[in-house]
């Protein structure tokens, strides 16, 4: 798996996690395309950079919440020429309770993700924090 992710600290932690190669952009992978890009980010210059990236019948797989009021440049013509996939996502709530039991399993790998931890009563501090570039993902336990 290859991982375009601007942020240094998501990046060591995708090597960590098995990632083959991490780039802060697509270009920067030297690849001219790519089949499948997956958006986790919702973040709508990544989402339109994943697109552009896409090879002839390229997918895309949109993961990511993005705002209700997000918009991105689509070329109609390229979907069609290159026969283009995009595929939303929206959660998988039914597939919760299977997550959360997988993620027992995955405690050691995933624990690296958890880059902070706070009390109930620092909830201000903590929603401060996971706003950081420095963290990845802040927990909140009692």
């Amino acid at each position: 798996m290859r991982v375009v992710e601007p942020n240094a600290t998501r990046c060591e932690a995708a090597l960590r996690l098995g990632a083959v190669e991490v780039a802060a952009s697509a270009q920067e992978l030297g690849r001219e395309s790519f089949d499948l890009a997956l958006d986790a980010s919702g973040h709508p210059a990544a989402i339109a950079q994943a697109i552009d990236g896409l090879g002839q019948r390229g997918r895309l797989i949109q993961m990511g919440v993005a705002s209700p009021t997000a918009e991105i440049p689509l070329r109609p013509y390229e979907v069609f020429a290159k026969e283009l996939s995009i595929i939303g996502s929206n959660s998988l709530a039914e597939k919760y309770e299977e997550s959360a039991e997988r993620m027992v399993d995955l405690q050691a790998e995933l624990g690296g993700l958890i880059t902070s931890t706070y009390r109930p009563e620092d909830y201000a501090e903590a929603l401060t924090a996971a706003k950081s570039p420095t963290e990845i993902k802040v927990q909140i336990v009692p």
